[in-house]
């Protein structure tokens, strides 16, 4: 269950505040979520994403530090074009401050990637993996099932990494998919998010709650999960959706 302060969060809410505040506060907690803004300029509401490499850099460094303490499997959703940097700082954090976690990196194969006349558009995004528990896994029909060969293992296979098969393979929330909340320029698919949850289980908490869509995936599991987002007017649409403001 998870505690805040040491006080139940029961069920599914999402909290107005900064993870940054809330993270050294919370217990009980299995699986974090974080997909924070990119830093590429896009309008969010009150947030300005456009830090220096530094700070930016710096900021990130520092939730993976506090969510790593309060964890036992934290995913990291990011821009391809920030691999370098996060590698990097995230390979001294598990060498020097938390060497119980193992790394793995998911590519995320989008099916509806991105449109370009020129050049080759992104067609993925990187999910980080940081764990230090064995994982449960989703597994899928392997090659051998979809032949009919009788070495195939009933149960099918365990998925790869790069999520491109018929369990993992999940378009973007465009701006015509149904699911699409217009009031927020970002947004994950719920069926990617419901694949991290059977991976990893709950209680889960996300620290970039955004159009609880996070929320939305762990509800239809029936996971315990807290959403948290620092800017009031998400928060207020997050609760229009049904889900209820945690206060203390």
């Amino acid at each position: 269950m998870i505690c805040y302060k040491g006080v139940p969060v029961d069920g599914l809410g999402v909290m107005h505040a900064d993870c940054l505040d809330v993270l050294p506060l919370l217990s009980g907690v299995r699986t974090i979520f974080a997909d924070p803004p990119d830093n590429i300029g896009l309008a969010y509401n009150g947030y300005d994403d456009k830090m220096s490499p530094a700070c930016y850099y710096g900021w990130l460094e520092r939730v993976v530090l506090a969510a790593l303490a309060r964890c036992e499997v934290f995913w990291l959703s990011y821009y391809w074009k920030h691999d370098l940097e996060i590698k990097y700082f995230v390979r001294q954090i598990l060498k020097y401050r938390h060497p119980a976690f193992d790394s793995r990196t998911f590519l995320w194969r989008y099916t509806f990637g991105q449109h370009r006349e020129k050049d080759c558009g992104s067609g993925f995004r990187f999910l980080l993996r940081l764990s230090r528990v064995p994982m449960d896994v989703v597994r899928v029909e392997s090659e051998r099932q979809r032949l009919g060969d009788a070495r195939a293992n009933p149960l099918g296979r365990v998925p790869d990494d790069a999520w491109d098969d018929a369990v993992w393979s999940v378009p973007r929330v465009v701006g015509n998919s149904a699911e699409r909340c217009r009031w927020h320029p970002t947004q994950h698919p719920i069926g990617l998010l419901d694949r991290v949850l059977r991976m990893s289980g709950g209680p889960v908490v996300d620290l970039f709650a955004g159009t609880g869509s996070m929320l939305k995936a762990a509800g239809g599991l029936g996971i315990e999960a807290l959403g948290i987002e620092i800017d009031r007017y998400y928060v207020e649409r997050v609760i229009e959706c049904g889900f209820v403001e945690v206060t203390f």
